[in-house]
């Protein structure tokens, strides 16, 4: 009788470890996406983003769907001139918010580029807190978005902003499961799928393409 007794008290000791262990454990509800290397003037830094698979998109209320001009340069050190975004109510589908501007570049020497003076552009730390609040409670979604993220985490680090990016690459999945290589330009894998031109601004454009795009990858995981 004691045997039993002592072996149940053992029993419920072990569960309410585990349980205590349990509880203790955070899960990591991400994948850890390669080092984004930034080099601006100051010292190196390694910044990270985080790159989400298609069933994780559940997870955020929202997308955004961003595209990137910068000027020369190896990416790491490329600067941003001009950025666009759409914002996207995953549960309505209805685009929530419209954003482009031009971004005021933080050296000098690169203040006149062949896009004009941008000496009255937003200052890039105006435009990554824009993004802060924008990338609350989203995935931030592109086309071959690599060096699109990196120029963007790199923006927020020089200006003081750290940005915290959930990431899915729209091309990198369907990729995946394409059995013909694909474009690496957004707007002629959308248009082989039947998109058509929705803004002027091409950036713009890029972003409503990628949208596009990413809505042909839910029908197709339906159907699947």
């Amino acid at each position: 009788m004691n045997t039993i007794i002592l072996s149940v008290i053992l029993s419920i000791i072990l569960i309410l470890i585990f349980i205590m262990f349990g509880l203790g454990r955070k899960t990591q509800d991400v994948k850890l996406q390669e080092t984004v290397n930034v080099s601006p003037p100051c010292k190196e830094m390694s910044l990270k983003a985080y790159k989400y698979e298609f069933k994780e998109l559940v997870k955020k209320n929202y997308y955004v769907f961003v595209d990137v001009l910068t000027i020369d340069g190896n990416y790491t050190e490329n600067q941003i001139i001009e950025l666009a975004y759409i914002r996207v109510n995953r549960k309505t589908g209805r685009i929530t918010e419209t954003y482009t501007t031009f971004v005021r570049p933080y050296r000098l020497e690169r203040m006149h580029s062949v896009h004009g003076k941008l000496e009255s552009a937003p200052l890039a730390k105006d435009v990554a807190t824009k993004l802060e609040t924008a990338f609350a409670d989203a995935v931030v979604i592109g086309y071959n978005m690599f060096a699109t993220i990196g120029s963007i985490v790199a923006m927020g680090y020089i200006a003081g902003v750290p940005l915290d990016v959930r990431m899915f690459d729209v091309y990198e999945e369907m990729d995946r499961g394409h059995r013909e290589p694909l474009s690496i330009d957004v707007q002629q894998t959308a248009c082989s799928f039947g998109y058509q031109k929705h803004s002027d601004n091409r950036l713009l454009d890029n972003c409503y393409a990628c949208e596009f795009l990413f809505r042909q990858l839910i029908h197709d995981h339906k159907n699947i």
